[in-house]
């Protein structure tokens, strides 16, 4: 396996140099961390985590801080500094990540987040950042269906739900019916196919598609008053049985039994004075 710049990669120290380290791979190619790029002291035969952030005609270079993206990957960054054209994000990395004025597709202000797309700069071959996302984003040819699940970021509010990128890929919707989490704009999460429809246009369920297989009518209403309160609900299994009746149109036995089993399956979380979905 060749390694990329862009990528972050599982390197053994082999040697130790008056300015930097030497790295290795499994299998055996050669990585170099300068010391001021190295979050801690490193010896030989270490295991580290690198990040390759760039190369030349002899060496490829590392660092160990965490990116908080890769190469053709998406993430929600702070703009840190603002020059003549070009503007610089916080990646994670001490040095700064250039936004080049042709890759933005807005105004940009200092403090301001924003989405950025990695991607290797055909001028230079240096990563550098992009606000262009829809063009990064494919919009058919998916190599996801109903009910796999998947990872998405939070991208922004309509008034029919919260969009989503899926899998750093694809951007896919979580109407407002599904959505009992508060997943704020960068936001990651774990999530599931619920339909792709024939429009190519996905949508996102954030439980197991086919959970209500396992509930029953009783707690399958349960659950959605819980979603119309915003994903709280100021009852539990201590609450007064009349006020059960009154909101949920159950007996205090009936509605036990349901919250046993919204719990069981992790759906819910039982609180002192309420219950939340998780």
């Amino acid at each position: 396996m060749i390694m990329e710049t862009g990528k972050t990669y599982n390197l053994k120290i082999e040697e130790i140099l008056e300015d930097k380290y030497k790295a290795s791979s499994e299998d055996g190619d050669i990585v170099y961390i300068l010391k001021e790029k190295a979050k801690e002291e490193l010896a030989i035969d270490d295991n580290i985590e690198a990040f390759i952030y760039g190369e030349d005609s002899n060496y490829r270079y590392a660092t160990t801080y965490k990116s908080l993206l890769e190469i053709e990957q998406f993430a929600y960054l702070e703009i840190k500094q603002i020059g003549e054209g070009d503007v610089m994000a916080d990646w994670g990395l001490q040095k700064t990540l250039r936004i080049p004025y042709y890759e933005q597709n807005k105004e940009l202000r200092r403090g301001e987040w924003t989405f950025v797309f990695l991607l290797k700069d055909e001028k230079t071959d240096e990563l550098v950042g992009s606000t262009k996302i829809e063009e990064f984003i494919i919009k058919e040819d998916f190599d996801v269906q109903i009910g796999d699940k998947v990872s998405i970021m939070a991208y922004y509010k309509s008034d029919y739900g919260l969009n989503v990128i899926v899998n750093h890929k694809y951007k896919a919707l979580i109407f407002n019916s599904e959505l009992h989490s508060n997943i704020q704009i960068g936001d990651s999460a774990e999530a599931y196919i619920k339909n792709i429809n024939e429009n190519n246009k996905i949508d996102i369920s954030l439980e197991p598609v086919g959970y209500r297989n396992n509930i029953d009518d009783n707690t399958a209403k349960v659950l959605d008053i819980i979603k119309e309160n915003s994903g709280y609900l100021k009852l539990n299994d201590k609450s007064d049985p009349e006020d059960i009746k009154n909101i949920i149109g159950l007996s205090k036995k009936a509605f036990k039994k349901c919250l046993g089993n919204l719990y069981k399956q992790r759906i819910i979380t039982i609180e002192e004075d309420g219950i939340r979905i998780i």
